[in-house]
């Protein structure tokens, strides 16, 4: 399939199935969204009692007399980062002013991390996002990828499966998470494999910055970044294997390396693009609604300033515009914010979810076998 027609194929089918998909997706959204915002709050807290600690060890091992030459130490306090592409989270003072690597950087070449900070407290930046979700509860949002391929697949015609073709002709929310209650705990073991297993880039990074860290951070990134990248590739079909095909856990993933052999670059491409659009669509989105904000709310009025016409123009090239505030933003925004990040990721996984699909059913067509009875 061409990537122009793939594109025509993501367009007309979330079109006809938009509310389709949100009914599959709403249950496991409302949960992952509160666990977030719960997920916020005790982040703050973790980084309050880490202040307080380091205050106390700076209290207990300094004299009166010397206290006055470490200010910094009790100075230091949490604030809040408003940004458009993970809304908001939880930073300190210090952090936010020693730890920002302006300039130009590269992880994975040719991919760039461009990064400005100017004296207002504005940082602005831009890098190419080719990774799973970070590790919030958000990520629980990618369990929705088996009843969503099976919707999919369902309105996809030329499939040998006399279940897809009976689930076909009444499909329903319901219906497809009843199919993939099925196999409920093999999509949870494969769930966690897949991410134990695609993070492997991880553990490698980690062990030889242990036992080498003579070899130097640059190409400790790089080392991450190639199996990383590699294996979420390969194994990108693991979904739409297992609820269409009854295999094994091994096998799933066996069969969705099988399938993109020979197309990785293809896949890759494919990935990037949408990698980018996902980058755009957050951006733009994100700069609007925290601009509507920060007429209602008047903590965020930074955000106001921060986003120029400039930078505005940038985040339909995936831009990113973040703004320290001195204090965390009260509830209610915050609650906000948080929910709109959640609905924006309840909005793009079907995306991604219609291009593995479709993307499986085109290179099962020359391998039969692949498609199998559902259990």
């Amino acid at each position: 399939m061409r990537f122009n027609q793939l594109l025509k194929t993501i367009y007309s089918c979330y079109r006809d199935n938009f509310w389709l998909f949100w009914r599959i997706m709403l249950p496991v959204a409302v949960v992952a969204i509160l666990l977030d915002i719960s997920g916020h709050y005790r982040n703050i807290s973790r980084i309050n009692e880490h202040l307080d600690v380091s205050r106390d060890m700076a209290s207990n091992n300094q004299s009166p007399d010397t206290q006055v030459l470490s200010p910094s130490v009790f100075e230091d306090s949490i604030a809040g980062n408003l940004n458009t592409l993970d809304g908001i989270f939880a930073t300190t003072q210090l952090t936010q002013e020693h730890d920002i690597p302006t300039g130009l950087h590269f992880q994975f070449l040719p991919l760039p991390t461009i990064i400005t900070y100017n004296s207002d407290g504005v940082l602005w930046n831009w890098t190419f996002n080719f990774r799973i979700p970070d590790y919030t509860p958000l990520v629980l949002m990618l369990l929705t990828l088996c009843p969503l391929s099976l919707a999919v697949a369902s309105k996809s015609s030329g499939i040998e499966n006399e279940d897809i073709e009976t689930l076909s002709a009444s499909v329903t929310a319901l219906e497809t998470w009843k199919r993939t209650s099925k196999k409920s705990i093999k999509l949870v073991i494969a769930f966690v494999l897949f991410l134990l297993i695609v993070d492997i880039g991880n553990y490698i990074y980690v062990a030889l910055g242990l036992f080498v860290p003579t070899l130097g951070n640059y190409w400790l990134l790089i080392l991450w970044q190639i199996p990383y990248i590699y294996l979420w590739v390969a194994l990108s079909l693991y979904n739409p294997c297992l609820i269409l095909e009854d295999n094994s856990l091994i096998g799933i993933f066996r069969r969705s390396h099988n399938l993109v052999n020979g197309s990785r670059i293809r896949f890759l491409l494919t990935y990037l693009g949408t990698a980018w659009f996902a980058a755009v669509f957050t951006s733009v989105l994100f700069g609007c609604f925290l601009l509507v904000l920060s007429f209602i709310f008047i903590e965020l009025s930074p955000i106001r300033s921060a986003i120029t016409p400039l930078r505005f123009l940038t985040l339909f090239v995936g831009g990113n515009v973040n703004v320290f505030l001195s204090e965390l933003p009260n509830v209610l925004p915050t609650m906000l914010i948080c929910i709109f990040r959640g609905l924006i990721a309840t909005f793009l996984i079907p995306i991604w979810a219609i291009i593995t699909t479709y993307l499986y059913l085109e290179k099962s067509q020359n391998n039969p076998t692949l498609i199998g009875q559902m259990s």
